[in-house]
């Protein structure tokens, strides 16, 4: 496609120019946000784009222009995205990064995403080894440092490209050392991605998640702070826990056919019952793997480690932990009753999509959405006496990376859907288990569900193998957590009260999971909708 020709005499004179109010925001800005993956609403009635906030930034002879983007929509509700822009006559720009041709008087350069611009990307690690913050009207723009930055030497020399991988945010590499992700979509507070990510690496003794190199905060005043980017070591890596676990999962299979096992002699485990290793027979440790054994009872301690750092703080007044009361059961209640509606709407308004089992279950969840509610309602927040505490939020295995003998837990951003501030409320550590675990089991389903499924067993056998390997991982995974919890002093509760959080928060993950698959790909809205089944069918639930 063309790309538009702004004219200016001045690039010093741009965002105050006609030029960038009629031409660049009404004209070119909409063309180019509709090709950015960062942009998540590109399917929406747009009334106005705006531009909130702008910051000359100049670096040597260079001019760029940090850019706090307002989009109002149609139905009046705004969204903050960044932008930032510069000038450049380097035909190396990749397409992506262009906006506009720009003529200056008589010279002929491209208006670009700055991001691309090597120079600008110098430009921020350079102010961030600084910590430099540049005044503004509107407050200040400040550069900040981690500890693992203390002794950069000064005189190596910044090299730095962007991820091609397509994602909601941008992120840049520097030296092969360092991940700076750009945040696309802002938030008029501090990302909750930022603050995990600072406090677990700068205030507490966790190393299981990438440590903090840096920040960039456009700080308003004393009326809000903004997360622009954060920076973080980079963690070599074998790739997520998710590819990893689905190959576990096939290679259970595998073992399964190999073996001539009959699949009902497979250990039959309670489900959501804790297991140790020896308590299984040999036979299914051999069938699970014993490495996977081991890896399960690792993540499990990671997982516990990360909610005990947060724990323990008892000074920062965002991470004390709470106690259950009355005003989180009425934010959790009415919470999840939007969801259940949402879900129910966006079942009926698909329905036509759904065949075979799917469909029958879709059918069963409309059926049974009085008795859904009543679980979601049966919350009684006096009975509970263990902590609240800042989670991860969207714990899953696309959230951890396995390196050569460990994991680590990354992305503190929280749940998508979430407005900022419900992505901050302290809940029950159990909400992240039950989110690991829901995980586990997508990918069980992933396997059978793949297209690429080559497994001999019949369908019936291959959920029921699913079944009793998902009650042992799950097992295995329980036990380690609770016994870590327990050993360190993490108030989860006891038996009880750990059991019906467990399955009120594993509830609430596979009704929000529903709106995902809904939207994205529904075909797979039977692992969700089974995940409910099973749980409003569970007399031990909520009891």
């Amino acid at each position: 496609m063309a790309l538009s020709t702004i004219k200016l005499k001045k690039w010093s004179e741009f965002t105050d120019s006609d030029v960038f109010s009629e031409q660049f925001l009404k004209e070119v800005l909409p063309g180019y946000l509709q090709t950015c993956r960062w942009f998540g609403a590109k399917n929406s009635a747009i009334r106005r784009y705006n531009a909130e906030l702008i910051i000359p930034l100049s670096y040597g002879q260079h001019l760029y222009y940090l850019i706090v983007l307002e989009i109002t929509f149609e139905s009046a509700y705004t969204e903050n995205y960044l932008l930032v822009l510069g000038q450049n006559e380097d035909q190396g720009i990749p397409q992506n990064a262009r906006l506009a041709e720009l003529h200056i008087g008589t010279s002929k350069k491209m208006l670009i995403d700055a991001l691309y611009d090597e120079r600008f990307r110098e430009f921020l690690f350079v102010n961030t080894l600084a910590e430099t913050v540049f005044p503004h009207p509107e407050g200040s723009l400040d550069f900040t440092k981690g500890r693992i930055l203390a002794d950069w030497n000064k005189n190596n020399k910044v090299t730095s490209r962007v991820l091609n991988a397509e994602q909601s945010n941008t992120t840049i590499v520097f030296n092969d050392n360092y991940y700076l992700k750009i945040y696309r979509k802002l938030f008029r507070d501090a990302n909750p991605d930022y603050e995990l990510t600072y406090f677990l690496s700068e205030k507490t003794k966790f190393t299981n998640s990438p440590r903090f190199a840096g920040s960039i905060t456009w700080k308003r005043g004393v009326s809000y702070e903004v997360t622009i980017a954060l920076m973080q070591e980079k963690v070599e890596n074998k790739g997520d826990a998710w590819t990893y676990m689905l190959d576990e999962v096939k290679q259970f299979y595998r073992r399964l056919e190999d073996s001539k096992i009959p699949v009902r002699q497979l250990d039959e485990i309670k489900l959501y019952n804790t297991l140790k290793s020896n308590d299984l027979s040999n036979r299914m440790t051999e069938l699970v793997g014993e490495q996977t054994v081991r890896n399960i009872q690792k993540l499990a301690l990671r997982t516990a480690q990360m909610h005990l750092a947060l724990f323990k703080d008892k000074f920062t007044r965002r991470f004390v932990p709470k106690a259950f009361n009355t005003d989180y059961k009425a934010w959790l209640l009415n919470r999840m009753i939007y969801h259940v509606d949402h879900r129910c709407n966006l079942l009926e308004n698909n329905m036509h999509k759904l065949s075979g089992e799917a469909l029958e279950y879709a059918k069963q969840f409309l059926l049974l959405k009085p008795r859904i509610k009543d679980r979601i309602l049966n919350f009684h927040s006096s009975e509970l006496y263990s902590m609240r505490v800042r989670i991860h939020g969207d714990y899953h295995l696309g959230q951890v990376i396995l390196t050569e003998d460990d994991f680590y837990i990354l992305d503190f951003e929280g749940e998508p859907e979430a407005t900022i501030r419900d992505r901050k409320v302290k809940q029950p550590p159990m909400k992240d288990v039950a989110g690991m675990l829901r995980s586990f089991q997508y990918a069980i389903y992933a396997n059978i569900f793949s297209p690429d499924n080559n497994i001999s067993l019949s369908k019936k056998d291959q959920f029921l193998a699913g079944e009793r390997y998902y009650a042992v991982i799950v097992g295995l995974f329980l036990s380690k957590y609770i016994d870590t919890a327990f050993d360190e002093g993490l108030d989860i509760g006891y038996k009880h009260e750990i059991d019906f959080l467990l399955r009120y928060h594993l509830l609430e993950k596979a009704i929000y999971e529903m709106g995902y698959e809904l939207n994205s790909r529904p075909d797979w809205v039977i692992i969700p909708l089974k995940g409910v089944l099973d749980l409003i069918n569970d007399n031990q639930h909520g009891k």
